[in-house]
């Protein structure tokens, strides 16, 4: 009985063992499937987010068609794509589901390199500019559909027979591939030292008297806050107006670098025209007197306007104030002058320049063109004189920038608008 007994016992114990074992097995297995599932998403939305810059590439690359920007552009495109094509080979069955994109990817890259090979000895032909046009149709498509799907939606078709295509809209009979024309592998397939400164030194009470002026307010108290350092030593400076708090940056040559209030709230009363009328006159009274209201944005009720400095019409963008209002009540609430801090100086600009006129051929890719002025922007530690070109295509708005002197595309901005305001990719 006792024999009889043991066997029962270690019949138990192999069943609990292997209960064990299998609950073991099972969650390793889980684990390993979360895990795959996390390296297959991540290397899905790299694809996607890379495969958006590209596309963005290519859009400019329409308008770039000389100079050093379109060859960085083109340099771009083909790191670009051949990212897409490693990212996306990580993929389950990617070479079943994803054969189009792959192959587009693939011969995408090897193009935009060889044109960037190309460019470098001899001017693109007309052909060569055309493949770029129908490559940004379709690279723009294949951006929207990967923004529109995931990696589990892909290895969802990979499990399965039947003829679910998710990429119907990227390739199809009426609209083929673009047959990219090239010998080749696979062809089957500004930081600036200060310049506006000043110079001498002042206290701290001095500081705290130039923020309460900047304030605005004749009942306004304020102490020290202490230093901060950098290249721009500034004197930290606490300004209380009844209610309202500020904090207010002043450089030790006496100038007000920053400032920002507290406790920002209300319901926007003032439209973002109104708020760049009031922000101008504010600019104004406090000594920048040449400046021009550029970009805005509205977040919570308060307006950044990025304010250019310009020198007989000439926009200097390196120059640049923003300043933040409250929409509802006109308060002045933020302000920064690194930049116009560290830049602004007076220029010299060249005499011979191209003139309008001859830009005509060079910007013939606008449908529209809104307007064009001169303009100084900056180029790591140098600044290029340029024409500044805003114009529409495709629904789009663009500005581009081109040298005054050559007429090669130095940069080209898209603008994106949305319920904040307008921005740039």
């Amino acid at each position: 009985m006792k024999k009889n007994t043991g066997w029962i016992v270690a019949l138990g114990i192999l069943l609990a063992l292997s209960v064990a074992l299998g609950a073991m097995f099972f969650l390793q297995k889980r684990d390993a499937e979360r895990t795959l599932h996390i390296v297959y998403d991540r290397a899905f939305q790299a694809a996607a987010g890379t495969m958006e810059d590209v596309s963005l590439s290519l859009e400019k690359l329409t308008f770039c068609r000389t100079g050093r920007q379109s060859a960085k552009l083109l340099e771009r495109v083909s790191r670009g794509a051949d990212c897409v094509l490693k990212e996306l080979s990580v993929l389950p069955a990617a070479g079943e589901t994803l054969p189009e994109v792959l192959s587009f990817a693939n011969r995408l890259s090897e193009y935009a390199d060889a044109l960037n090979r190309k460019a470098t000895g001899e001017e693109l032909s007309a052909e060569d500019w055309a493949q770029l046009e129908g490559l940004a149709a379709q690279g723009q498509r294949l951006s929207d559909i990967l923004q529109n799907t995931d990696a589990e939606s892909i290895a969802r078709v990979a499990d399965t027979e039947g003829e679910t295509d998710l990429y119907a809209d990227f390739v199809s009979e009426d609209e083929p591939a673009i047959t990219l024309l090239y010998d080749g592998a696979f062809s089957d397939a500004a930081k600036s030292a200060p310049k506006n400164l000043g110079s001498g030194e002042i206290s701290a009470q001095e500081a705290g008297e130039i923020a309460v002026q900047f304030i605005g307010s004749e009942n306004a108290s304020a102490k020290s806050e202490g230093e901060s350092g950098g290249e721009i030593p500034c004197t930290l400076i606490g300004v209380t107006d009844g209610e309202n708090v500020y904090h207010v940056q002043v450089t030790k040559t006496g100038k007000v670098y920053l400032m920002a209030a507290e406790n920002v709230s209300g319901e926007a009363v003032l439209s973002v025209e109104e708020c760049k009328e009031k922000a101008t006159d504010f600019l104004r009274e406090k000594g920048f007197s040449e400046m021009e209201p550029s970009f805005a944005q509205t977040d919570f009720g308060v307006v950044t306007i990025n304010f250019v400095a310009t020198q007989n019409g000439v926009w200097l963008y390196p120059d640049q104030v923003k300043v933040q209002i409250s929409a509802h009540d006109g308060r002045i609430v933020g302000f920064e002058a690194n930049n116009y801090l560290r830049n602004h100086t007076e220029r010299e600009f060249p005499e011979e320049i191209l003139s309008e006129n001859e830009l005509e051929n060079l910007i013939s890719a606008f449908e529209e063109v809104k307007y064009i002025r001169l303009c100084v922007i900056p180029h790591f530690e140098k600044e290029i004189f340029c024409y500044e070109i805003r114009g529409t295509k495709g629904g789009e708005t663009y500005q581009l920038y081109l040298n005054a002197e050559t007429g090669d595309c130095e940069d080209i901005l898209k603008i994106v608008a949305d319920e904040r305001g307008e921005g740039v990719s």
